[in-house]
């Protein structure tokens, strides 16, 4: 994923195929979960850039993450788009359908609504600088505790 983004330019394709799906949509049975995922491949695409001024450690530490995101985010493009489609009669019957727009704005509220870019890009580094103690059961100091709990 990561190699993908930094070396083969793979974010070029993938925005423009999210962004001529969202503009697609205009149906007001879609407005809000559209809303919710333009503002959430925004909030990826800032995610992505964050990154690319990260170190090593911690672009591996949010590859995952990513992967995650851009998976959920794509999908829910398409799905309004599938939806649109359906409620416009293009769909497989030739008539109005709202099914695919359920699953799309379910879709939209399980996997996208209220997640802050999943973390991505906000500096969060507990991982990386307690990994020792946290998988590897090294001693913590007491002490280095109330420190921590001091400076954030």
């Amino acid at each position: 994923m990561i190699r993908a983004l930094e070396r083969e330019d793979a974010h070029e394709p993938f925005m423009t195929v999210v962004e001529e799906r969202l503009d697609a949509v205009d149906h007001p049975a879609l407005a809000g979960a559209t809303a919710t995922v333009e503002a959430e491949y925004e909030s990826l695409v800032g995610a992505m850039v964050a990154l690319a001024d990260e170190d090593d450690d911690y672009v591996q530490l949010s590859a995952k993450r990513l992967a995650h995101y851009v998976f959920d985010v794509y999908t829910a493009a398409l799905l309004l788009a599938e939806a649109q489609a359906d409620l416009d009669g293009y769909g497989p019957t030739g008539e109005a359908d709202g099914r695919t727009a359920l699953v799309a704005r379910r879709f939209v509220q399980n996997y996208l609504e209220d997640r802050d870019a999943r973390g991505i890009g906000s500096g969060d580094r507990f991982p990386l600088e307690h990994a020792d103690a946290v998988v590897r059961y090294a001693t913590v100091e007491p002490d280095a505790l109330v420190e921590t709990a001091e400076a954030d």
